[in-house]
């Protein structure tokens, strides 16, 4: 697989920001496949756009910093670290991740899966940190 369109999405995600998901319709095809621990979008790139905008209207904090990129046969491997706090200054939450990525002939993305560990998150959710704590006396 050519470096080209890899190397295109990690320099439009250095930073990523509000601006990086305006762009989006440059990174994605219209027929876009997302999928995460928390959504699943299917040709529905402006329902994948609002879903990330609403990441940064719910966290006053959002650092999304990409450690490693690397092209394979079946695509690109992007690994990542998302450190997000509801407050400025507050206490951060971090996860790691993998996105796997699928191009098309046009250098979009037409297939984006992100691996991680949502349990940070759902510590913020009140009744599911309660029950991870439950959950990990157990374990």
């Amino acid at each position: 697989m050519p470096e080209e369109p890899l190397q295109a999405f990690v320099k439009a995600h250095r930073p990523f920001t509000l601006e990086t998901v305006k762009r989006f319709p440059e990174l994605y095809a219209a027929s876009v496949e997302f999928r995460d621990p928390f959504k699943h979008f299917k040709s529905d790139l402006p329902g994948m756009q609002r879903y990330f905008q609403r990441m940064f209207k719910t966290f006053q904090e959002v650092n999304f910093t990409i450690e490693d990129a690397a092209g394979g046969e079946d695509g690109a491997y992007v690994r990542w670290r998302l450190s997000v706090a509801r407050k400025a200054g507050g206490k951060a939450i971090e996860s790691f991740g993998i996105s796997h990525l699928r191009f098309d002939g046009q250098g979009k993305v037409v297939w984006q899966e992100d691996a991680m560990d949502p349990s940070g998150i759902y510590q913020m959710v009140p009744v599911l940190s309660a029950m991870l704590r439950l959950v990990r006396r157990f374990f």
